[in-house]
């Protein structure tokens, strides 16, 4: 089984609650959708969320060029692994634009492997999908000035699922208005609910670990993406 194909589709998605974070908002959700076709019949599937939609045309570029080099590769056993065409990128920086046309590739070529074996991704990879916990992730944006109304809106997203834990975006201005939106959501959803929390990497190291601890008692499943993710051996502690 070999690639035959790969085909691009852009979209611009709109948002019921566009994203507000601590790195800046984004007005509507910009993909490029691929899809990896072999002389089989299968088609793999993936996407990739871009975040700009000034990015959606080099994103297709680099597709494009991906394309040149790994159309022909066997995909079958090896399929989630394209190791071949990352070695002959290897002169280039893997990071960016093409790390993430990779990381698209590497998902459709998994599709395409668990179709072949006519299994779920899941089980594929070892798994199980009995029963699978979620959140909701799609609101709780940074609303300056107003917690009540990120607490009013965290029910709302729980109803919209029966779901059982919402994530909440945090790093705003200072830390007491961290401090106040997300006591408010959690008196708002109440002890049996789980909030998670994200930042998106919207501080620094040093008040990235000052909020943190601050924060430690305030119950929060979770507190993620504080600063940049580069890591340099600062960070390490």
């Amino acid at each position: 089984m070999v690639i035959t194909n790969i085909k691009t589709t852009p979209v611009l998605v709109p948002f019921r609650y566009p994203p507000v974070t601590a790195s800046g908002a984004i007005s509507e959700l910009p993909l490029v959708l691929l899809d990896v076709e072999t002389n089989v019949g299968l088609t793999g599937h993936a996407y990739l969320f871009v975040f700009l939609k000034s990015m959606l045309k080099p994103t297709i570029g680099c597709v494009a060029g991906s394309r040149r080099i790994g159309k022909g590769d066997e995909c079958g056993s090896r399929a989630g692994r394209p190791q071949i065409l990352r070695r002959r990128l290897e002169l280039l920086d893997i990071h960016g634009i093409l790390g993430q046309v990779l990381a698209g590739l590497d998902m459709a070529l998994w599709d395409i492997r668990a179709k072949s074996e006519d299994l779920s991704l899941a089980a594929v990879l070892g798994g199980t999908r009995d029963y699978l916990k979620s959140y909701n992730s799609c609101g709780l944006w940074v609303e300056k000035g107003d917690p009540e109304k990120v607490a009013d809106q965290a029910l709302e997203l729980l109803a919209e699922g029966d779901f059982s834990a919402v994530k909440l975006r945090l790093g705003y201005d200072s830390f007491e208005e961290d401090l106040a939106v997300v006591r408010a959501v959690k008196r708002s959803c109440g002890d049996a609910v789980d909030v998670m929390s994200d930042f998106n990497q919207g501080l620094d190291q040093t008040e990235a670990l000052s909020r943190c601890q601050a924060l430690d008692g305030e119950g929060l499943y979770w507190m993620r993406s504080l600063f940049a993710t580069m890591i340099t051996t600062d960070h390490l502690h």
